[in-house]
């Protein structure tokens, strides 16, 4: 959904979902969220509170280089304007089933000076069935290597399903995440944005930035976040 700003005739557009009962968990755990009223004012108390309990990677998340590194750094080794990314390129690549995607995969449509990839295989329109988690797409051991030798700005990289690991091939994703968040690898950690809403998303939209703003638990390994995108708007303000 792309929302007009009250205030503005700027663009805005969420690119995350928000955490729900039926939200898919990697390895199809069911009852991944529990959301449980504390106080309610049907009951006649004096307001609404809640508790959640649910995974750090659950849903629409990060994954820092501590998830895989004891030295990585964690969400809030981070300063604030590192969330902030200003050069987007967005990849198109359909995928109705799993498989490892490829340098030769998104090459021909990479900008090696931006600092934010995000990867649209709308893979996201099944996320309701099992093969969302079972069998989704992944990113392997060898694209993150050489993102990193090859895109000296890139910070993140995120996509419309539901892990950078696939379920079919465990080992695999281990290594996949090792390559892309090594802190002792060549340049920087590319940092994952999981089970992205990237459906608003198309090849005639420009992107001015993308905000990515995580849940802030001191000495998190990942954790959820809320991505706004601003638009670049067709029309002069």
């Amino acid at each position: 959904m792309i929302l007009v700003s009250p205030m503005t005739t700027k663009l805005f557009a969420y690119l995350s979902y928000p955490l729900a009962p039926d939200t898919p968990a990697y390895g199809g755990e069911s009852n991944a969220i529990t959301i449980q009223s504390t106080r309610s004012m049907e009951k006649g108390e004096s307001c609404n509170a809640s508790h959640w309990s649910f995974s750090n990677h659950l849903g629409t998340h990060i994954d820092a280089p501590f998830h895989f590194f004891q030295n990585g750094k964690t969400i809030t080794d981070y300063p604030a304007e590192f969330w902030i990314f200003n050069k987007i390129c967005m990849i198109f690549l359909p995928l109705d089933e799993g498989r490892w995607i490829t340098w030769e995969d998104i090459s021909d449509q990479m900008d090696t000076s931006a600092d934010l990839f995000l990867i649209k295989t709308e893979f996201s329109y099944r996320r309701q069935e099992q093969i969302y988690w079972e069998n989704n797409p992944g990113l392997g051991a060898e694209l993150g290597l050489r993102l990193r030798e090859q895109c000296p700005n890139l910070r993140a990289v995120g996509f419309d399903f539901i892990s950078l690991s696939r379920w079919q091939d465990r080992e695999g994703g281990r290594a996949a995440h090792q390559a892309f968040l090594d802190p002792n690898g060549i340049g920087e950690p590319i940092l994952l944005v999981e089970d992205m809403d990237l459906r608003t998303l198309d090849k005639e939209l420009e992107l001015d930035s993308v905000w990515i703003v995580p849940l802030r638990v001191d000495g998190s390994d990942g954790a959820p976040v809320t991505v706004i995108a601003q638009l670049k708007s067709s029309s002069p303000n």
